[in-house]
């Protein structure tokens, strides 16, 4: 599978390193770290779980499977707010 970044009805805000995602139609907001961040920039193209897995672990301290289920967690949680969909 395959995730991009859906940015048709969020406003987004950076704060430092931080990201603030708000989606215009419901009003609700996520605010995303900076793993988050990069995350969500490496977004900008399509990307599977495993190009972002290899991404995040040659820039952060963090085991494979860690990242892994991390990475699973997040992209889960941006899919159910509509903020990121399968390409």
């Amino acid at each position: 599978m395959r995730y991009k970044r859906n940015e048709g009805n969020f406003l987004i805000s950076q704060l430092g390193q931080e990201l603030v995602l708000m989606d215009t139609k419901t009003g609700d907001y996520l605010g995303v770290n900076a793993v988050g961040t990069h995350i969500w920039n490496l977004l900008a193209e399509s990307k599977s779980i495993s190009e972002l897995v290899i991404d995040l672990i040659s820039r952060f301290e963090v085991t494979e499977a860690q990242c892994q289920s991390e990475v699973q967690s997040f992209l889960t949680d941006l899919e159910k707010r509509k903020m990121v969909s399968l390409a």
